[in-house]
């Protein structure tokens, strides 16, 4: 069997085809919402909602940027008691370490278990976070949370979620959020995807202001046909917005799934390899969202409005990863032999994901 040294493994963190399509969605996402916006929104609401979200966002990338904020960050968020640091002897800490040395960081980044709260708040509607306080739904959520914060450069997960993987699933895992922190600190999705959230918000908090204001007989040149209508708006360019920018949020998903295949391995061998891909498709399968909304995934109507690609398009594209990976290491293996003989024993049942 041959092999080949660290080194030489065939990382591809990134190439021209993603960052293409990256580039196209995060520009394209932009156009549609400021287009949308611009339509039902007056030039004095749009200047006030891109000032909070200016204020808001800077203070982000500021703590990306700059070490001391970002330091300063992280003490607040160990004043918190919604954010715990993992204790140095969990088995995740050891993983990312070891994966920090592979990559050549002299730093690994820390790892934090979050609560329910924190959870609804990093992944759910301001309008829909009380779907947390429902006991089913924890459960059904709470075991499937694995984050990676690209420029801040932390890891989030839950103790639940560290209770039900095993360790060759929580080295992979571990491996796919490397990824995102190795490439995606200021890609542009990221950046249009914070910038939208934070402009619908205070375009949000305004249409309440202005609607109050008018009910009140106080008119305010807030919008160009009423509340209500600016309100329609702003919803309809959000959706639209999200739905173009998560084309390429899903590439980065992918993305991150063939380097955490890769990344996965302390030796490139065919064993190695084989081992890594188990493990992979073991993750998907035991993060199987079975949620209602989520039921049917891999439907381009119902993909087309999440973050990350449905079950069926994750396999499948990480069975051209364990391809390339293995045609690398040993040019005369037939990975299609070995997948088909896997396909046998790991039956994927295709329908879910996971977070991160």
């Amino acid at each position: 069997m041959t092999s080949t040294t660290a080194a030489a493994k065939p990382w591809r963190f990134t190439s021209l085809q993603e960052d293409t399509v990256i580039t196209a969605a995060g520009v394209a996402a932009t156009a549609v919402f400021v287009a949308g916006t611009a339509a039902v929104f007056s030039p004095l609401a749009l200047g006030l909602a891109a000032g909070y979200c200016a204020l808001k966002v800077g203070h982000t990338y500021a703590a990306m940027a700059f070490r001391p904020i970002r330091d300063q960050a992280l003490k607040s968020m160990h004043k918190s008691r919604h954010y715990k640091p993992v204790p140095a002897d969990s088995k995740i800490v050891a993983l990312v370490a070891e994966q920090s040395k592979r990559l050549g960081w002299a730093e690994a980044p820390p790892v934090y278990l979050v609560d329910a709260k924190t959870v609804a708040k990093m992944a759910l509607p301001f309008g829909l976070r009380w779907l947390m306080n429902n006991p089913k739904t924890r459960n059904t959520v709470m075991p499937k949370v694995f984050a990676a914060v690209p420029g801040m450069n932390i890891i989030f997960t839950t103790q639940e979620a560290l209770n039900t993987m095993h360790d060759e699933q929580l080295a992979f895992i571990t491996a796919h959020e490397m990824s995102h922190l190795k490439k995606e600190a200021l890609s542009l999705p990221v950046f249009v995807k914070a910038a939208k959230q934070r402009l619908t918000q205070g375009l949000g908090g305004l249409v309440l202001i202005g609607g109050g204001l008018a009910l009140a007989g106080v008119s305010v040149p807030l919008f160009t046909g009423g509340a209500i209508v600016a309100m329609v708006g702003l919803v309809g360019a959000t959706v639209a917005a999200g739905v173009i920018n998560n084309i390429g949020v899903r590439t980065y998903e992918r993305r991150a799934d063939r380097n955490g295949l890769y990344l996965n391995q302390a030796e490139a061998t065919l064993a190695n390899s084989v081992e890594s891909f188990k493990a992979a498709r073991s993750v998907f399968e035991k993060l199987h969202d079975k949620a209602l909304w989520a039921a049917k995934k891999e439907l381009l109507l119902t993909e087309i409005f999440l973050t990350h690609p449905s079950q069926r398009r994750r396999d499948i594209a990480l069975k051209r990863s364990f391809a390339h990976v293995v045609n690398h290491i040993d040019p005369n293996a037939d990975a299609k032999v070995l997948l088909r003989e896997m396909d046998q024993v790991q039956k994927p049942a295709f329908n879910g994901w996971f977070n991160g």
